[in-house]
C-alpha cells in the first residue's frame, strides 16, 4: 500500500500577482477644464449671491428713504399744528379778556356804547360784517 502523500503546507497558498502599474495618469487638459467649469460655477454662485445681496440692501435702503420722507414730512406737519394751537389759545385767553371783547365787537359788527353813533366813511378800511 501506498502512502498518502503529505502536501505542504506552501502548495495550498495561492499567490496574488500585484499590478504594479498604475492607471495611466488622466490628460492634464481635462484636469484643467474640470478646474476651469468649478471655478466659473464657483464665480457664479458668488455673482449670484452678491446680486441677491444687492437687491436687499437697494430694498431696504429705498424703505429707508421713504419712512425718513414721511418722517420729515410728520414733522413739519406737527410744526404747523403746533403753531396754530399757539394761536388758537392766544385768540381764546384774548376772547376771556372783557376789554379785548368789547373792542373786538365793537370793530367788527359796529356794536355802539347806548347814545353812541357809528358813522362809516367810503374810505374807511376797516373790516365789514357783509365782506365775505
Amino acid at each position: 500500500m501506498q502512502k498518502p502523500k503529505q502536501e505542504s503546507p506552501t502548495s495550498k497558498i495561492i499567490q496574488l500577482k500585484k499590478k504594479t502599474s498604475s492607471p495611466a495618469p488622466k490628460p492634464v487638459k481635462n484636469i484643467r477644464a474640470v478646474h476651469r467649469h468649478r471655478a466659473l460655477a464657483l464665480v457664479a454662485a458668488l455673482a449670484l449671491l452678491l446680486c441677491l445681496f444687492g437687491f436687499n440692501i437697494y430694498r431696504v435702503a429705498s424703505a429707508q428713504a421713504e419712512v425718513q420722507g414721511n418722517l420729515h414730512r410728520s414733522r413739519q406737519e406737527m410744526a404747523t399744528v403746533k403753531a396754530q394751537n399757539d394761536k388758537l389759545k392766544t385768540s381764546v385767553q384774548q376772547l376771556n379778556d372783557p376789554n379785548y371783547l368789547e373792542k373786538y365787537i365793537r370793530e367788527k359788527y359796529y356794536f355802539s356804547k347806548p347814545g353812541e353813533i357809528i358813522f362809516s366813511l367810503p374810505g374807511d378800511k376797516g373790516k365789514d360784517v357783509t365782506a365775505k
